[in-house]
């Protein structure tokens, strides 16, 4: 314990050197990642632009529409694009409204975070130009960094106290050990005037060192054999009576619970995260992980949105289920915020995303799922709905969502339905106004 303060001042120094060096790398790395994607995703866009649009008028054919709406539904990062005259004048704008446009006397421009955006301009034929904002540094890209700062800097926390807490007792007993003398346990003398207590008897009063009785003997014994007095104070003792008297617990592997070990009455629930058979979250996580989804995305002032799908063909448990549930799983990018939901279904959580970027991903999600089954009865519907600025709980967005669902099963002419809140309407609501 001599070089316990000298330990844990070069921990603390290497752990918090290391809690802002690594966060500061990964987003760094990130920001490089994500510099390099839009740098591929708008060369692909320059060629689709180039190679379609030869003039003004190719703006409305349908090679141009066609291509441009391939690009915006392939890449998650392009935030808009739009194609202007020589005048600075709009041909072509996806979206067509958007929070990164700003109208100037020039014409239009992007508006957008230095840090985190980037935007690409190059020139079409007839001095027409294309311009294309990409989003490079993602609000996940720094709350998981900062979150493992946070984590790497409360563990640091706890080990100083627990080494200040073992030096500190450690020198304690040093100074008891150097400043008292040590006496057998059996035999130790006290102060005059107290009494020396061997189990709950007092064996003798000592009056001075000189009038010191003789202490009994102790009887001869075997190793490992106690005696009468020893077997006595085991039996008295609390905690060796509960240890005899338990029974031997039977021994099980940890965190797996087999249906012959419940109790009669008990409710079968999910064990683990994720269903074996499907690779899903079970339904019974999925209220939980979407509350703390809404309030992650209200404190950061992100849109999210909810998918439940119905699959008209194959119930939970079937193999054709089974590759219906991977396929959505591995379509988005979060794989733990995917469950199951009820007994044809599925049930993704969106995070940062609003119902017409939903919608879209679903539209591609459909021609996905329809490569796979081509059968006449596989159908499947799907169900939206969105935070849009509102603070919603969990039971209100799946219950919007449902609804969408019943409703796309219900109407012939789609199979994608989306539940569209009026955020005002919904404040006008919640205000008794």
């Amino acid at each position: 314990m001599k070089h316990g303060p000298k330990l844990l001042l070069i921990v603390t120094v290497l752990a918090i050197i290391a809690s802002v060096t690594l966060p500061a790398v990964r987003i760094t790395q990130a920001r490089n990642k994500g510099n390099s994607a839009a740098r591929a995703a708008f060369g692909e866009l320059r060629q689709q632009a180039i190679s379609s649009i030869l003039s003004a008028d190719d703006i409305a054919r349908e090679e141009w529409l066609d291509r441009a709406a391939m690009i915006w539904s392939s890449h998650k990062t392009l935030l808009a694009f739009f194609v202007k005259d020589s005048m600075g004048e709009v041909l072509y704008a996806m979206p067509e409204a958007s929070p990164y446009y700003k109208k100037v006397p020039e014409g239009l421009i992007f508006e957008r975070p230095e840090v985190s955006t980037v935007n690409y301009k190059t020139s079409l034929a007839e001095a027409m130009t294309l311009e294309a904002l990409f989003v490079i540094l993602s609000q996940e890209d720094i709350f998981y960094p900062l979150r493992d700062t946070v984590i790497v800097l409360a563990a640091l926390l706890l080990i100083i106290t627990v080494g200040l807490v073992v030096n500190t007792s450690g020198k304690n007993r040093e100074a008891k050990a150097g400043g008292e003398k040590v006496i057998p346990e059996a035999i130790a003398a006290t102060s005059p005037g107290n009494s020396l207590q061997f189990g709950e008897a007092a064996l003798y009063h000592e009056e001075s060192e000189e009038n010191l009785p003789e202490l009994p003997t102790m009887p001869e014994k075997l190793v490992g054999e106690k005696t009468e007095l020893e077997e006595k104070q085991t039996m008295e003792d609390p905690a060796v009576r509960l240890e005899i008297s338990a029974p031997p617990a039977k021994e099980k592997i940890p965190g797996f619970i087999k249906p012959e070990d419940l109790k009669n009455g008990s409710i079968d629930g999910p064990r683990g995260l994720f269903d074996p058979e499907s690779g899903l979250g079970w339904e019974a996580y999925l209220r939980d992980r979407l509350s703390e989804e809404l309030k992650r995305s209200a404190s950061f002032e992100q849109d999210l949105s909810l998918l439940i799908t119905f699959f008209d063909s194959s119930p939970r448990g079937e193999p054709g289920f089974n590759l219906f549930a991977s396929i959505i799983q591995n379509f988005f990018s979060f794989k733990d915020m995917t469950f199951l939901f009820g007994s044809n279904g599925t049930a993704s959580i969106l995070p940062n995303m609003d119902a017409e970027h939903a919608v879209r991903m679903c539209e591609e999600l459909q021609n996905k799922l329809s490569l796979s089954f081509t059968g006449p009865g596989a159908i499947t519907f799907f169900g939206l709905s969105s935070r849009a600025g509102r603070l919603v709980d969990a039971d209100r967005l799946i219950g919007e969502t449902l609804a969408a669902l019943n409703k796309a099963k219900k109407d012939k002419t789609t199979r994608i339905l989306a539940f569209r809140p009026d955020p005002d309407r919904f404040r006008a609501y919640l205000s008794g106004s």
